[in-house]
Protein backbone atom coordinates (compact mmCIF):
# COMPACT_ATOMS: atom_id res chain seq x y z
CA UNK A 1 0.00 0.00 0.00
CA UNK A 2 1.75 3.64 -0.41
CA UNK A 3 0.48 6.49 0.81
CA UNK A 4 -1.98 7.53 -1.27
CA UNK A 5 -3.72 3.87 -1.19
CA UNK A 6 -7.17 3.83 1.55
CA UNK A 7 -6.57 1.26 4.03
CA UNK A 8 -9.16 -2.08 3.18
CA UNK A 9 -12.31 -1.82 4.98
CA UNK A 10 -13.08 -2.94 8.51
CA UNK A 11 -13.02 -7.28 8.85
CA UNK A 12 -16.31 -8.62 10.85
CA UNK A 13 -14.16 -11.58 11.56
CA UNK A 14 -10.45 -13.01 11.89
CA UNK A 15 -9.41 -14.51 8.93
CA UNK A 16 -8.82 -18.16 9.16
CA UNK A 17 -4.28 -17.49 8.08
CA UNK A 18 -4.13 -15.37 11.75
CA UNK A 19 -2.54 -18.26 13.91
CA UNK A 20 -0.42 -15.98 16.27
CA UNK A 21 0.27 -12.41 16.89
CA UNK A 22 3.05 -11.97 14.72
CA UNK A 23 0.33 -12.49 11.49
CA UNK A 24 -1.98 -9.30 13.04
CA UNK A 25 1.52 -7.39 12.46
CA UNK A 26 1.18 -8.26 8.70
CA UNK A 27 -2.35 -8.25 8.46
CA UNK A 28 -2.30 -4.61 9.74
CA UNK A 29 -0.37 -3.09 7.01
CA UNK A 30 -3.58 -3.46 4.47
CA UNK A 31 -6.32 -1.90 7.01
CA UNK A 32 -3.64 0.85 8.51
CA UNK A 33 -2.65 3.93 6.59
CA UNK A 34 1.33 3.93 5.74
CA UNK A 35 2.57 6.83 8.03
CA UNK A 36 0.07 5.38 10.89
CA UNK A 37 1.62 2.02 10.49
CA UNK A 38 5.13 3.38 10.98
CA UNK A 39 4.81 5.57 14.00
CA UNK A 40 2.73 2.39 15.50
CA UNK A 41 4.97 -0.06 14.60
CA UNK A 42 8.56 1.72 14.92
CA UNK A 43 10.46 3.11 18.09
CA UNK A 44 11.79 5.90 19.18
CA UNK A 45 15.67 6.99 18.09
CA UNK A 46 17.57 4.25 16.49
CA UNK A 47 14.53 1.82 17.98
CA UNK A 48 16.84 0.15 20.46
CA UNK A 49 14.49 -0.17 23.38
CA UNK A 50 12.41 -2.25 20.51
CA UNK A 51 15.08 -4.31 19.33
CA UNK A 52 15.74 -4.96 23.09
CA UNK A 53 11.32 -5.59 23.82
CA UNK A 54 11.26 -8.03 20.57
CA UNK A 55 14.42 -9.72 22.04
CA UNK A 56 13.06 -10.35 25.34
CA UNK A 57 9.98 -11.30 24.65
CA UNK A 58 11.46 -13.93 22.11
CA UNK A 59 13.02 -15.83 25.16
CA UNK A 60 9.72 -16.42 26.56
CA UNK A 61 7.85 -19.57 25.10
CA UNK A 62 4.42 -21.47 25.58
CA UNK A 63 5.65 -25.35 26.03
CA UNK A 64 2.65 -27.63 25.54
CA UNK A 65 1.90 -30.32 27.95
CA UNK A 66 0.25 -33.15 26.13
CA UNK A 67 -1.85 -35.45 28.41
CA UNK A 68 -2.33 -33.73 30.71
CA UNK A 69 -5.22 -33.14 33.18
CA UNK A 70 -6.91 -29.90 32.45
CA UNK A 71 -10.70 -30.22 33.71
CA UNK A 72 -9.56 -28.17 36.53
CA UNK A 73 -7.55 -25.73 34.68
CA UNK A 74 -8.50 -21.87 34.96
CA UNK A 75 -6.58 -18.21 33.78
CA UNK A 76 -6.97 -17.03 36.91
CA UNK A 77 -4.76 -14.78 38.76
CA UNK A 78 -4.20 -12.51 41.49
CA UNK A 79 -2.56 -9.19 40.82
CA UNK A 80 -2.00 -6.71 43.93
CA UNK A 81 -4.59 -7.88 45.98
CA UNK A 82 -7.05 -8.35 43.09
CA UNK A 83 -8.50 -11.35 41.82
CA UNK A 84 -8.91 -10.84 37.91
CA UNK A 85 -10.82 -14.10 35.52
CA UNK A 86 -7.86 -13.85 33.46
CA UNK A 87 -4.03 -12.12 32.65
CA UNK A 88 -5.30 -9.65 30.21
CA UNK A 89 -4.30 -6.00 30.73
CA UNK A 90 -5.08 -3.00 28.95
CA UNK A 91 -1.67 -0.95 28.83
CA UNK A 92 -1.14 2.30 29.13
CA UNK A 93 -1.40 3.92 25.32
CA UNK A 94 -2.42 6.70 23.47
CA UNK A 95 -3.05 7.43 19.67
CA UNK A 96 -5.41 4.66 18.68
CA UNK A 97 -7.56 6.51 16.64
CA UNK A 98 -4.54 5.94 14.18
CA UNK A 99 -5.95 1.91 13.63
CA UNK A 100 -9.60 2.81 14.54
CA UNK A 101 -11.69 5.32 14.20
CA UNK A 102 -13.37 4.88 17.54
CA UNK A 103 -9.66 5.33 19.38
CA UNK A 104 -9.31 5.22 23.37
CA UNK A 105 -13.16 4.92 23.69
CA UNK A 106 -13.36 1.29 21.82
CA UNK A 107 -10.32 0.47 23.56
CA UNK A 108 -12.22 0.61 27.06
CA UNK A 109 -14.97 -0.78 25.67
CA UNK A 110 -13.19 -4.11 24.64
CA UNK A 111 -11.55 -3.99 27.65
CA UNK A 112 -14.79 -3.75 29.18
CA UNK A 113 -16.24 -6.40 27.54
CA UNK A 114 -13.25 -8.98 28.10
CA UNK A 115 -13.31 -7.86 32.11
CA UNK A 116 -9.44 -6.79 31.52
CA UNK A 117 -8.00 -4.62 33.85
Amino acid sequence: MTDLQIPAPALSHIPRDILCAADYAVLARRFIAPPAYAYIAGGAGEERTLADNVRAFARWQIRPRLLHDVTAGHTRVELLGHRLAHPLLLAPVAYQALAHPGGERESARGAAAADAC
